[in-house]
Parts: structure tokens; sequence; C-alpha cells
């Protein structure tokens, strides 16, 4: 395992501190470094325990070992789990600073959504493009920070060099056109995305007393469903066994024909053939059956943790986190006039319909009160007949018997 070194790693990192934070240049960093903190290199057999050098310096803020990014022999990388100076977006704008000296990582497939989404005109996939401009302290220069660009277009100074310069960064989404070139099209920026994504799951989102009780009362539901599940297994092995005798009889009959009649025989070869198709088709929905008990049940105690859980695993995730969750909310997932349109019924949405339809009952219950949904408005008659559907020896789980549909 990688440890860290200290005092140098506190030094070190407040020199990173200084560049991204307290408008040095890298210079400056490197000089408050070595005269003021007095820095000095690790000491080793042959040198160490010298100023650290600019190229040194240089090449120290230009690793991305410091955001937690390691590189392999073969020019991949992996994240490492050893100390940590900087954050990947901190590392990011610290090589936009570096002006040509920076190092930025490659970032092609570091952003998320992508892999999900497609162009609601054409159809075509869609691609994010990442842009950085800096406006530049001394001549306010708005220009783009490309790879050949390390220098301001209006007076010509270095971006190393800049004191404080301010730094827009913008990702955006757009089609790639390649399935038609004509496609009209424009982009949408990832805040826009997220926002919508956010409001989406806010939407559904329920405090975890919410979902355990959920997920206690689908046991009702569950003995509902056992109970109905019992009974089409026993038609269908009815069937099956209603199939088999005719066979028999079948073959009884034709056995004791006295003499063989062609049309005879070609009848009671259709009538077979008829017979075993059904007893097939018997077999195969029993194998179903089998398949499917109790998947609805996982799949609905799966829905109501995903409704608890979704909105801080996509704050929290990484970009594949974040991509698995939008992938969550819908089949068909598009962007068109600068906007997210998510399509397909999924089974969130129906908790997001109990929340709204739990609120008006509360609002119709205490209307100069905000309706909050809590455990003790669960026990209140109205609210509960809200949540479940009644009318019958076996109550249920109003969201879990459409969930349980919805599912399979």
């Amino acid at each position: 395992s990688v440890v860290a070194d200290e005092p140098r790693f506190t030094l070190l990192a407040d020199a990173l501190e200084s560049i991204l934070h307290k408008s040095f240049t890298p210079m400056q960093a490197l000089k408050e470094l070595n005269e003021k903190k007095h820095y000095t290199t690790r000491i080793t057999k042959k040198q160490g325990g010298k100023p650290m050098s600019k190229a040194s310096f240089y090449r120290f803020i230009s690793d991305s070992f410091n955001c937690g990014i390691m590189a392999r022999g073969d020019g991949s990388t992996f994240t490492g789990h050893h100390p940590k100076m900087l954050s990947i977006p901190e590392f990011d704008l610290l090589q936009i600073k570096l002006g040509r000296q920076g190092r930025p990582r490659y970032a092609k497939n570091n952003f998320p959504f992508k892999s999900v989404l497609k162009c609601g005109e054409c159809g075509g996939s869609v691609t994010c493009e990442e842009k950085w401009q800096i406006i530049c302290p001394l001549c306010k220069t708005k220009f783009h920070r490309g790879k050949d660009t390390d220098v301001c277009k209006g007076c010509g100074v270095k971006i190393e060099n800049m004191n404080n310069p301010k730094i827009l960064h913008y990702v955006s989404y757009h089609c790639t056109k390649r399935v038609h070139p004509d496609c009209s099209q424009g982009c949408i920026s990832m805040e826009k995305l997220e926002d919508k994504i956010c409001n989406t799951l806010g939407k559904f989102k329920i405090p975890k007393w919410y979902t355990d009780w959920a997920i206690d009362h689908l046991k009702e539901l569950n003995d509902y469903e056992d109970t109905t599940q019992a009974r089409v297994k026993e038609n269908l092995m009815n069937g099956i066994d209603d199939a088999d005798m005719k066979i028999r009889n079948i073959v009884r009959i034709r056995s004791s024909q006295p003499t063989y009649d062609p049309d005879i025989q070609a009848y009671y070869d259709d009538e077979e053939k008829k017979i075993m198709k059904l007893k097939k088709d018997y077999l195969k929905q029993l194998s179903e059956w089998s398949e499917n008990q109790d998947k609805w049940a996982l799949a609905t105690k799966e829905t109501f943790v995903f409704a608890h859980f979704a909105r801080y695993w996509f704050d929290k995730g990484d970009a594949t986190t974040k991509t698995w969750v939008l992938s969550k909310l819908g089949q068909n997932l598009t962007i068109k006039y600068g906007k997210l349109h998510i399509y397909g019924e999924k089974p969130y949405y129906l908790v997001a319909k109990m929340k709204k339809e739990v609120k008006q009952e509360l609002r119709r219950l205490e209307p100069n009160k905000i309706p909050q949904l809590t455990k003790e408005t669960l026990s209140l008659p109205s609210v509960c007949q809200s949540l479940r559907r009644g009318g019958d020896s076996n109550p249920r789980v109003l969201v879990g018997r459409r969930l349980s549909r919805s599912v399979q």
C-alpha cells in the first residue's frame, strides 16, 4: 500500500491549494514552498535534501496520481486507494491553470449518460463535449482553452502566469449526427440534464421508514398471490393430465379398429398432433410459472429500495452509477429541443402517484396544514384506504399490487 510522506504530503497539498484557491501562479506557489516553508526533497543515497526544482514541481502538479488515478504500463488507468491531495474536478481545473505545462487526464469515457441517451429527432447516438474558457484577469479577453492555446489572445500573457483567471467549464450533450447529418437538434448542458434527473428522482423519493413499512406489508400481498398462483399451477397440471388422458384414448381407439381405414387414421393423426401441441403449451407455461414464482415480490422490494436510495446514489455516485440510475427511469431516454424526455412506464412512477394521492387525502383532512407522509398519517383510515385495495377477504397493498403487474 502507498503511505503518505508526512510532513511533505501536507506541504505539497498546501501548494496545490494555493494555486487552486489563493490566486497563486505555479511559480509563486513553488517559491513559497521552498523559501517560506523550507521544503526539501526526500534524501536518498545519491541525492535529495534540496529545494524542489521547477521541472520536478511541474511534473508533480501534472501527475494524476495526486487525484487518485494511477497508470498501468500499457497506458490504461485505474483508481487507486492511496491518500489523495485533490479531487478529480480540482485536478482538471489545475491542469487548465497550468496552460501548456498541464496534462489533462484522458476523460473521453468519464462522462455519464452517453450510453443510454438517444437523439429524439433522428434516433442517433448522443455524445458529450467538454469546453474550457478563460477570462484574462488583465485585459478581460475571453478565449477558448484548447490543446494549442496557452496564452491570452488579447494581451499574450501565458495562462500559467495569470493571477486568478476566471475559468468557465461547460459540458454539453448533443446528437452525433451520424444517422442523419442534417439533424437539427442542438445541445443540452450537463447541469440541465442532471436537474431534470434530480427532479424526477425527487418525485418518488420515500423515507426509509416507509420503505420498511411497505416491504413488511408485502407479506399480505404475497399470501394472496400464493393462493392465486397455487390455483394457476393446479389448472396447468390438470390441463397436462387431461391431454395425457386424451392421447391414451386415441391410442386405445386406434388399436381397437378391426380394419385399417386411411381416412379414420388421418383424422386420429390430426387430433393427436393438436393434443400434443396443447400439452407442449401447458408444459411451457408451467416452466415459466416456476421461473416467475416470487419474482414480482423481489422486484417490488427492489423498487421501494431504489425509490429511497436513488437520489443519494445519483448525488454521490460516479459516472457509471449516475448512468445506471438514469437507465432505471425509462426504456426510451431521449434529448430533444434541449430537454430530456423519459418514456416507458416504470414502477417508480407508481410510487410517485401513490405519494400524490396520499398528500391529496391529507390536504382534504387538514386543509390548513402542509401535507406530510409520516408514520402517524399511515394509521388514518382514509390514508390506509388510499394505500390499500379493500373489498375482499385478502386486503393487499395497492402500490405493491400495481407494481407486481408492472414488473412481470
